[in-house]
């Protein structure tokens, strides 16, 4: 069997991305279970080309005709994402011929929700199309931010028809498959739940006490208000009252946060207007982003790691956080109580609650007996729920289904 999957980079070192981790994960397992696949990425860095790998951008060019339809069709809203689905299907097409594993025709396609594209892929293309439900707009908008106005409506409505219009849907977690459901009112009666797969990491990588500072927190994520970085920051300010010795490293890119009618906030100015006292603020180091070795370094560095999201599906942040042992605090949103046992393999706590997120900061770095429980339990609990190869052998039944 043949796959390809469509993501929006590649590869994962390169570009952090829960969908891009997601295919680098999985590949490897399905390879293992003869199952081959390639990869249409919407940008690929330039020492990852291969022939197994594809970057749409130079699959663009349009010939005559279709200059002449978009031309007439300018007016019309999906006539971008018609152009980025032809050449999702060239760039596909162009892997089948070149790469020595995809000799023969692709059997299957994967590709997220967004924008609809799925519906043009599958329209354009002759494979069977799996829709991934990867993040929804009208969850993931909200959750960033967004206004909600006609471009907002628009995006949530052509991802609604491209779900109605499919043969084939999976979803990560059953919290956003139901959430879609109710949504749009769509029954996706062959809907399957086949969650992400965690990275395979050796037990002597994973998170030990004795090698971790007891007064460092770890944040991965944007600062913006999806993942909550603004939450973290303030979190973090009022730890500082009580526990002054803390120090946060803040791993991700600064998107801002909406400033009222001033625009928007960065992160510096945010830490500044949070945390007036320079002495302390020197205490949270914005990192921006930041490659995976770096990463894996901190969350065996750091004591405690955090997810401040204000809706997630099932984020790659918490199940890399967990197969590495690494002591979590996240919040109750989306899938994550999914992933998170209270208690058992992390803390949970409300989402969008600074005061209840700093209690659990401060909870974890004050019980050390129990962090220790939780590291080995959160290690052994991922690795045996969400291994790459216990998620390839779901995903190649799922593919076997569908073809048959």
């Amino acid at each position: 069997m043949r796959a390809a999957f469509v993501s929006p980079a590649w590869p994962a070192a390169t570009y952090p991305n829960g969908i891009v981790s997601y295919i680098a994960n999985l590949r490897p397992a399905l390879a293992d279970l003869d199952v081959q696949s390639v990869v249409a990425a919407g940008r690929v860095a330039d020492d990852s080309q291969s022939d197994s790998v594809a970057d749409v951008r130079d699959h663009l060019s349009r010939n005559v005709f279709e200059r002449l339809f978009d031309r007439l069709s300018r007016d019309h809203h999906g006539v971008g994402e018609i152009r980025r689905a032809r050449g999702i299907v060239r760039a596909i097409r162009a892997l089948e011929t070149a790469s020595d594993i995809s000799a023969r025709h692709i059997d299957v396609v994967e590709i997220e929700e967004s924008f609809g594209l799925c519906r043009h892929v599958e329209a354009f293309g002759d494979w069977p199309t799996v829709v991934r439900l990867h993040g929804p707009w009208f969850l993931n908008g909200p959750a960033l931010g967004v206004p909600r106005d006609a471009e907002f409506d628009r995006r949530v409505r052509d991802e609604g028809e491209a779900l109605a219009h499919a043969h084939f849907v999976s979803a990560p977690s059953l919290d956003v498959l139901e959430r879609t459901r109710t949504f749009y009112d769509l029954s996706l009666e062959d809907a399957v739940v086949i969650p992400n797969a965690c990275p395979a990491v050796p037990v002597t990588s994973r998170w030990r006490q004795e090698n971790a500072d007891p007064d460092r927190v770890l944040f991965v994520g944007r600062f913006d208000l999806h993942k909550g970085g603004d939450i973290v920051i303030d979190a973090i300010a009022r730890v500082l009252r009580s526990r002054p010795n803390t120090r946060l490293w803040f791993a991700g890119p600064d998107k801002g946060i909406p400033n009222g009618d001033r625009g928007s906030l960065d992160a510096p100015s945010y830490l500044a207007r949070a945390i007036p006292d320079p002495r302390l603020r020197e205490r949270v180091e914005l990192l921006g982003p930041c490659d995976s070795q770096h990463l894996d370094r901190m969350r065996r560095e750091a004591a405690l790691t955090l997810v401040a999201s204000r809706y997630e599906n099932f984020p790659m942040t918490v199940l890399e956080a967990l197969a590495y042992g690494s002591p979590l605090v996240a919040t109750n949103v989306g899938g994550i109580a999914e992933i998170v046992r209270n208690g058992e393999n992390g803390w949970l706590v409300p989402g969008d609650d600074l005061n209840a997120l700093a209690d659990g900061i401060l909870q974890g770095l004050s019980s050390a007996d129990e962090a220790q429980r939780i590291s080995v339990n959160a290690a052994e609990d991922t690795l045996k729920r969400y291994s790459p190869g216990k998620v390839a052998t779901q995903t190649r039944s799922f593919y076997t289904h569908l073809l048959g």
